[in-house]
């Protein structure tokens, strides 16, 4: 503003024309309202409290108008002639003078001689021919008049793949998104591959892992190759743990695409289970390799290739393998299932090289709360028997005899302890330990044949392992003994398919869940629009009328509503084929699983009962032992000889962990594996045997 005063005073001066000849008044203005307080500086201010008391709500201030002027009209008077420029005249200069060859020849000045060559030439040179350039013609340039389109509106089944996009993509709305993917798969015959792959993954984000299989697999099946390629990807990133059936109908489809496999652990897991299984150790060595070390599988990939290495007949590799793997578990899942399953394999492994004491060792790293630990506590007394520490082995079975572990199924253990006390020579000891034997499992192994005669089918044993587990507290089940039914429910074969039974029954429970997130969500939206219909008519009923702009937003969120229900509903009704159809499906897997589970208890219980009739008979032929060590024995004593004094290897822990067998009714948990018989050697000496 003040610029344009100085514009104007400069004007005016020029012109010699006064302010008021310019210019004049236009309006008056006005001054502020009574309610404002005029400063010294001429701005208004509203005072915001008033007799003490804080203004809440400032009304609409009037803050006056400001005086404006605008131009007046010149009279003829006031115009001013233009003044004549008066220009200085131009001041012409002197051409040069005119340079002329001639002159300097008549003044003597003549050619010096040749001149000097700065780059010699070879007259013998030829230059190359250079093959000319094509003509490039001009370009045709041709107008186009702009020309209008029809534009073409989504379609009723696109605008639908759009709104279940949006749940699916950006709000993670995936029980909203389900719905609106089945009925595209049943309304739209061109969107149904491209419904039923965003349908397989709306699943996937549910949890339902058998949908996403179903759904995905007829993806696979397209005729369109970038719908096999999606579907071959998404396949070899989301496998599922223990799914074998899978990989050869991906594996061809990923070598066809050269699909990227990074981060596809589980699929290269089950990738080389499938190929062990096959006896393909290449390519299952080749799957192992592809995961990292910062993968969370890569203890378990370890592990496999130590148990690959072992079937290709390299133990020492084999060995090492398992080591690292083994280190790899204690270090960050100690207490896992494959971590017991690590040390028992390689204890295993030593115990066959004949490596007893790094047997023992491990033996001791199974944990307590995996269903082999019984059977490693029974190996790990094999290693002590084989290297003569008898004490040592008939301690640590003497433990799984208490009532402590009177549940449990471990005839082995009878024998090893009796073999333990045969070579302490005390006989007595173990006569009484085959009598405890035979006294327990005897009626056992009749129980089990009376019950295969009953039992033609397989399912008849799963029928047993059901009962059981809904009446835990029963000592016998369908005429077995309790501790015998435990023991073979609790086997790795069956577990293996009840796992996969397990998941199945939770598949059911997500898709039972999913119906009633659906009710539930429509019951809320509705309550949430009834909620902001009512808000809508209050603020319309308002004395002070709200702005448009309010009245909007609130009718917006209405019709957000009423949409987001109607979609809900929608939904639930929508899911009801594909969850009868899924449900249906999971049963008929259910059955499969059911039936190798069956087959797995079958052969378990054929097993037990073949090696129970077999160690029953070798208690027979102990005893035989026990009688004719015993008489010689006593012979050996009555004629005075002396007891073995000969120092043996004693497999046990450090000091302070090994503890002589002094039986009072109790058994520490965290001291299982390192008992000791206080029972001493009283053999006769090796010279007096010979």
């Amino acid at each position: 503003m003040k610029t344009l005063h100085i514009l104007i005073f400069i004007i005016c001066s020029t012109a010699e024309i006064s302010f008021g000849d310019v210019f004049q008044l236009k309006s008056q203005g006005r001054q502020p309202g009574k309610d404002l307080t005029i400063k010294k500086s001429g701005v208004p201010t509203y005072n915001l409290v008033k007799k003490g008391q804080k203004i809440k709500d400032i009304p609409r201030l009037d803050i006056g108008e400001e005086k404006q002027i605008e131009a007046a009209q010149l009279t003829p008077q006031q115009k001013q002639p233009i003044k004549a420029v008066q220009l200085s005249p131009l001041q012409k200069q002197k051409s040069p003078e005119i340079f002329r060859i001639d002159s300097l020849i008549k003044k003597g000045i003549t050619h010096t001689g040749p001149a000097k060559e700065i780059v010699k030439i070879n007259p013998q040179f030829q230059a190359p021919a250079v093959k000319p350039l094509k003509e490039i013609p001009d370009p045709k340039i041709t107008e186009r008049e702009p020309s209008q389109k029809k534009l073409i509106p989504f379609s009723s089944a696109e605008e639908k793949l759009l709104q279940a996009l949006i749940f699916l993509e950006i709000h993670k709305a995936y029980h909203m998104a389900i719905g609106i993917f089945s009925e595209l798969i049943a309304e739209s015959p061109e969107m149904k591959t491209e419904s039923a792959y965003h349908l397989a993954l709306t699943a996937w984000g549910l949890g339902l892992t058998s949908e996403f299989r179903y759904q995905m697999n007829k993806v696979l099946k397209d005729p369109q190759q970038n719908w096999q390629k999606k579907a071959t990807s998404n396949f070899a990133h989301n496998g599922i743990e223990g799914d074998l059936d899978l990989v050869p109908i991906v594996d061809p489809k990923i070598d066809e695409f050269e699909t990227e496999l990074t981060k596809a652990d589980r699929y290269q897991l089950n990738r080389a289970h499938y190929y062990m299984n096959k006896a393909n150790l290449t390519q299952a060595q080749m799957a192992l390799d592809e995961i990292q070390p910062d993968s969370s599988l890569y203890p378990e990939a370890q592990f496999m290739k130590g148990v690959l290495l072992y079937r290709s007949g390299q133990v020492d590799e084999s060995q090492k393998q398992l080591q690292s793997a083994l280190k790899i578990y204690e270090q960050k899942a100690p207490d896992s299932e494959l971590k017991s399953v690590t040390a028992l394999t390689l204890a295993r492994i030593y115990f066959q090289v004949g490596k007893y004491k790094e047997a023992f060792d491990l033996y001791l790293k199974v944990n307590k709360n995996n269903p082999l630990w019984t059977q490693a506590m029974v190996e790990q007394a094999w290693a002590q028997i084989l290297t003569e520490d008898y004490e040592g082995a008939a301690g640590n079975m003497y433990t799984l005899h208490t009532d402590f572990f009177k549940n449990t199924f471990t005839p082995e253990s009878y024998i090893v302890r009796t073999v333990g006390y045969l070579n302490l020579c005390q006989y007595g000891d173990g006569m009484k330990v085959l009598y405890s034997f035979k006294k327990k499992y005897a009626p056992v192994l009749k129980q089990l044949e009376d019950y295969k005669k009953t039992a033609k089918q397989a399912s008849n044993y799963y029928d047993t392992i059901r009962t059981f587990f809904q009446n835990p507290q029963n000592k016998t089940i369908d005429g077995l003994n309790r501790n015998f039914v435990y023991e073979l429910a609790r086997h790795p074969s069956f577990m293996n398919e009840q796992k996969q039974i397990n998941h199945y029954e939770d598949q059911i429970q997500k898709w039972n869940q999913l119906s009633l997130d659906l009710v539930q969500r429509e019951r809320q939206l509705l309550a949430q629009q009834t909620e902001a219909e009512k808000k809508l008519e209050e603020l319309k009923r308002q004395k002070n009328k709200p702005s448009p702009l309010e009245i909007k937003s609130a009718e917006d969120k209405v019709t957000s509503l009423r949409i987001q229900y109607q979609i809900a509903k929608r939904a639930r009704n929508s899911i009801k084929d594909v969850r009868t159809a899924a449900l249906t499906r999971l049963e008929q897997d259910k059955e499969v699983y059911k039936k190798k589970a069956a087959e797995a208890l079958k052969a378990r219980f054929e097993t037990i009962q073949t090696t129970l009739s077999k160690t029953l008979d070798q208690s027979d032929i102990l005893s035989y032992e026990i009688y004719s060590g015993a008489g010689e024995h006593l012979r050996y004593q009555m004629a005075g000889g002396d007891i073995s004094e000969k120092d043996r290897i004693e497999l046990k822990v450090q000091d302070g962990k090994s503890l002589k067998w002094e039986f009072k009714g109790e058994v520490w948990e965290d001291e299982l594996g390192h008992y000791r018989s206080s029972l001493k050697n009283v053999c006769a000496k090796e010279n007096d045997e010979k």
